[in-house]
């Protein structure tokens, strides 16, 4: 069975580094060595407060790691606000991962 896989792993990987206009070394691998991280309690208070209203309505699974804290510290307060918010308002039942919907949301507002 893993013979198929193969031969379609390898142009794929390959196609990836030929973005026009980017580097291989940049893009979402290069984000990730030097990303961000924090505890809840780095983050402005109403942001925190943003954060603690999600979790406890249940939009998202549990607290979120320090990664994803890192990504709303590298926010503007004003934009990671935006950003939370608009994640409380979406319909979350069409979310197989609602704290990964979060985190591309998060990422988009960082670019």
């Amino acid at each position: 069975a893993p013979l198929p896989y193969q031969p379609m792993q390898q142009p794929y990987g390959q196609q990836q580094h030929q973005i026009p206009g980017q580097q291989p070394d940049q893009g979402l691998g290069g984000g990730k060595r030097r990303r961000t991280t924090a505890n809840i309690a780095e983050l402005p208070v109403t942001v925190q407060y943003a954060i603690q209203n999600l979790q406890a309505t249940g939009q998202i699974n549990g607290p979120l790691d320090d990664g994803m804290l890192g990504m709303v510290k590298d926010l503007p307060e004003n934009l990671a606000l935006q950003a939370l918010q608009k994640f409380a308002s979406l319909d979350k039942n069409t979310m197989r991962n609602k704290t990964a919907y979060l985190a591309g949301l998060l990422r988009r507002e960082l670019e």
